[in-house]
């Protein structure tokens, strides 16, 4: 009898954006699959003001779960010369406009080319409500283009003229799938770092290419050209501190040429202080 019955398929010609993420997830190892240290402790701290507000005693709060502070990952010149060589189209722009200019991904999906003051050589980060985008904090920014990056945005928009946005769909609509093409352009161009648990489990997602790490570039590199405040407008970060974690101290490598030409000799040390205490005097 149930041989007789028809065999009904599924005529979806690929798997729906939920299904495929959903078994994306299920390849990823357990500890990828909670939530992170930084997560929870984010929930405490809301968690925690919110019953304050609601009068609840602060004494019977459980005790502030542990977290430690990590330093913001990067990429390497290394990483970025070798990735801007081989990358060509959209997906180049819509990196350097995350390296160069500290954009969002959303901030890069919805930008327009009105946005853009070529006579200022800057760039407006702005909501879009027709499209339903709002900025990080509610608060417009204007940050600077580099020349080279400049040059490169008047050539895409004479190669795509009357068009809106600066990186669509083939439909028009925000590109909201960089993260898989830069996954995607990583693997074919093995780019993969190797010793990530994706890479050691045979996965292409690796972990070491991600979309905020180009921002994150971004920021610390500017902490050591630009003011805190000016990077903190540049960033569109609400708290100065947010801004200061990105300030790292110089590596030994780098330090290493400075303090070669310290004459160690010299009483400085004296100078100094005799100086100070002049001043204080």
């Amino acid at each position: 009898f149930r041989s007789a019955l028809p065999v009904l398929r599924n005529v979806r010609r690929s798997p729906s954006v939920r299904r495929d993420a959903a078994q994306r997830r299920l390849k990823y190892p357990v500890e990828l699959r909670t939530v992170n240290a930084r997560t929870v402790y984010d929930y405490y701290i809301v968690l925690c003001k919110w019953l304050k507000e609601i009068g609840v005693d602060p004494k019977i709060f459980p005790g502030r779960p542990k977290y430690e502070e990590q330093e913001p990952t990067i990429y390497s010149p290394e990483q970025m010369r070798i990735l801007m060589s081989l990358m060509k189209g959209s997906l180049r722009i819509a990196l350097s406009l995350m390296l160069k200019c500290g954009l969002r991904m959303q901030e890069v999906a919805f930008a327009h080319f009105s946005d853009i003051d070529f006579s200022a050589k800057t760039f407006l980060v702005q909501g879009k409500p027709a499209m339903g985008f709002k900025i990080k904090n509610h608060t417009q920014r204007r940050v600077p283009i580099p020349d080279d990056l400049l040059d490169e945005l008047i050539s895409w928009k004479a190669e795509h003229p009357g068009q809106a946005l600066i990186i669509p769909k083939s439909n028009g609509k925000p590109n909201l799938e960089l993260l898989r093409a830069l996954k995607r352009f990583v693997f074919l161009h093995g780019l993969r770092c190797g010793h990530c648990v994706h890479c050691q489990m045979g996965n292409p997602d690796c972990e070491d290419w991600e979309l905020h790490k180009f921002r994150r570039t971004y920021a610390t590199t500017i902490v050591r050209h630009v003011d805190l405040r000016t990077a903190q407008k540049y960033l569109g970060h609400k708290r100065i501190t947010s801004t200061e974690r990105y300030l790292r101290a110089a590596s030994a490598e780098d330090g290493q040429g400075r303090i070669s030409s310290i004459d160690f000799t010299k009483p400085f040390y004296g100078r100094t202080s005799q100086l100070a205490g002049g001043v204080e005097g």
